[in-house]
């Protein structure tokens, strides 16, 4: 269980250092959200999914 939590913080990290990302690219671009957004939001979608399914 260590383990899965370890990841688990990991993967959140990584998900709020890509968010940044986004949102720092897209206020330099406010054109750019419109491609960024959709896949971002997926990513968060499967890694809520995952999660309740452990």
């Amino acid at each position: 269980m260590e383990e899965f939590e370890a990841r688990r913080a990991r993967a959140s990290r990584l998900q709020k250092q890509l968010w940044a990302s986004m949102v720092a690219i897209t206020q330099a671009d406010p054109d750019k959200d419109v491609l960024l957004l959709p896949p971002v939001r997926l990513l968060a979608e499967v890694a809520a999914k995952r999660t309740l399914a452990v």
